[in-house]
């Protein structure tokens, strides 16, 4: 008689079981919420810094870290008479220098910027699939919680019965078998159910 309540049995162990799964799926999503709350952080860490690279920030370092070009702005009539060709040779000279500086100066800020920019779009990359895995975490919670509820009332149901039964088989008097299927059909269609 004892092995005609196994179902119900396992019905109780299911229930522990998706319990336990429940307890699990929560301390996963609560990792996933601290990860995504790091990740947006780094995010708008990176997008502060990638707005360095516009090309108004970029114009404005560029001036003042190449304030070394700027040239006086009244010569001298004497000096200007003065002059040799070789005294004009090399102030085109430097002039090609600080030009060239200046190239490279602008083309490090280009690449500088398109690496942020592209370490930005992966973290942002990233943070929508950690989204995305906690939007499904949570799904999967309140699926297993609406299931292990409807589980917990039907175990609630079948306690009573379940409990005659342990008692009866106790004191050697066999439960009646009307009871015993009723028990079992429930526990066995609730199994079927999962």
């Amino acid at each position: 008689n004892r092995a005609r309540l196994t179902n119900y049995e396992v019905l109780q162990a299911t229930v522990w079981d998706k319990e336990t799964q429940i307890v699990q799926l929560k301390a996963s999503e609560q990792a996933l919420k601290e990860e995504i709350s790091g990740l947006q952080a780094e995010v708008k860490r990176q997008a502060k810094e990638a707005a360095w690279s516009s090309p108004r920030e970029r114009q404005a370092l560029m001036s003042v870290g190449n304030t070394f070009t700027a040239t006086p702005s009244t010569v001298s009539k004497a000096n200007e008479t003065t002059r040799t060709p070789n005294d004009l040779s090399e102030q085109v000279a430097n002039l090609r220098r600080r030009l060239e500086a200046r190239d490279v100066s602008a083309r490090r800020y280009k690449e500088a910027a398109r690496a942020l920019k592209a370490q930005l779009i992966e973290t942002e990359k990233a943070l929508n699939e950690k989204q995305t895995s906690l939007e499904r975490s949570s799904a999967r919670v309140q699926e297993l919680e609406t299931t292990n509820a409807s589980l917990r009332r039907t175990l609630e149901s079948l306690s009573t019965e379940y409990e005659e039964f342990r008692q009866e088989t106790e004191g050697k008097n066999l439960p009646s078998s009307e009871r015993l299927s009723a028990v079992e059909a429930i526990a066995t269609e609730r199994l079927q159910s999962l």
